[in-house]
């Protein structure tokens, strides 16, 4: 893979984990928690499989996983409710 190819991708995944936490900068522990019914998944658990998926993505390019802000504060959020 070149290196405009791997600087691109990261590139993107440095702007959605951006954009992710500023559309739930606001929001408290109850928001992120909350699930639209019994069996769907909350914000917080969104975030934390977005991250997840990211590092694991990122991981092939660079050859190891990234473990980034989103990933420990929707780790946090999700375990605390």
């Amino acid at each position: 893979m070149s290196a405009t190819v791997i600087e691109w991708v990261r590139a993107k995944g440095k702007q959605t984990r951006e954009r992710a936490l500023k559309l739930v900068d606001d929001l408290d522990d109850a928001q992120l928690g909350w699930r639209p019914s019994p069996g769907a998944h909350s914000i917080a658990w969104t975030l934390w499989h977005m991250a997840r998926a990211d590092d694991n993505f990122q991981s092939g390019v660079r050859g190891r996983p990234l473990q980034g802000r989103i990933a420990r504060l929707c780790a946090a959020r999700v375990r605390g409710g």
